[in-house]
């Protein structure tokens, strides 16, 4: 008898620990226009503060765990949570269909993201609309929307930096890590490095090393080889990403100068 509950106790404690791919969906799937909403929410909510998206078979019901680790405790932690707390809203099996940002659904058929994000867009409009507002109003606009308006004043205040300056005019390969507190910017650089890694790291430590921010994640990257990267923190720098920034970088120069430095401007509100 013990030994009958031991072996029923191990097999549940197998069953809790399926990887996120063990538990995705597989075959066509088409999103309710409320669903293709959501997912489009979840997809632009940044890397480190994803766990997993699940949906239903029908893709009318549909689940995204999103937590900031750093600062909070988690009330969901995993893909198999992520199902749990799916299943237990809609009362039908779900699936897994984005670990963090990639999509694992297998052999996805009738959905693209360009699509999602048309019928996404729509739905938002339709929502406000149903509510009294005007979705053309500037209080409306989207966080794609309100991210390159605070793109723009945070480039007009780095703008104002003779290291920024100075740095848009050196050599690849090389780097900017910032801070930014809203009423002034702390970043670090790096330029002449010998590959994207080392421009990275050492811009970063630049940064880190002088925040007076007890959370790491404050540092983010904000250009690569004079792409703009932000808001990205150097931790989810992917090998497609460093390839990327690699292949539109002219080569380093022999007589090119390396260095690296920080500098602080104040913020443009």
């Amino acid at each position: 008898m013990r030994l009958s509950i031991i072996v029923t106790t191990m097999l549940l404690a197998l069953a809790g620990c399926k990887s996120a791919e063990e538990l995705a969906g597989s075959g066509p799937i088409s999103f309710s226009p409320a669903v293709a909403f959501h997912y489009e929410k979840y997809a632009r909510t940044d890397l480190d503060q994803v766990i997993a998206f699940a949906v239903t078979e029908d893709g009318k019901g549909a689940y995204g765990a999103t937590c900031y680790r750093p600062a909070f405790r988690c009330y969901v932690n995993s893909a198999r949570e992520v199902v749990e707390q799916c299943e237990r809203a809609y009362g039908k099996p779900c699936f897994i269909f984005a670990d963090q940002h990639k999509i694992i659904w297998k052999n996805i058929e009738g959905w693209n993201a360009e699509d999602n994000t048309a019928t996404a867009l729509s739905f938002r409009r339709d929502l406000i609309e149903s509510n009294g507002g005007d979705p053309d109003d500037p209080k409306w606009r989207t966080r794609d929307q309100r991210k390159a308006e605070y793109l723009e004043r945070l480039m007009a205040s780095l703008s104002k930096s003779p290291e920024f300056r100075e740095y848009q005019k050196t050599d690849f390969h090389k780097a900017i890590v910032l801070r930014n507190s809203y009423r002034e910017i702390e970043f670090g650089f790096a330029f002449g490095q010998e590959s994207v890694e080392a421009a990275i790291e050492k811009a970063l430590d630049l940064c880190w090393n002088h925040s007076h921010s007890y959370d790491y994640r404050s540092c983010e990257l904000l250009d690569v080889n004079g792409q703009t990267a932000w808001p990205l923190h150097p931790d989810f720098v992917t090998d497609e990403m460093t390839a990327e920034w690699t292949s539109n970088a002219s080569p380093k120069s022999d007589d090119s100068l390396t260095g690296d430095g920080r500098a602080k401007v104040k913020f443009i509100r």
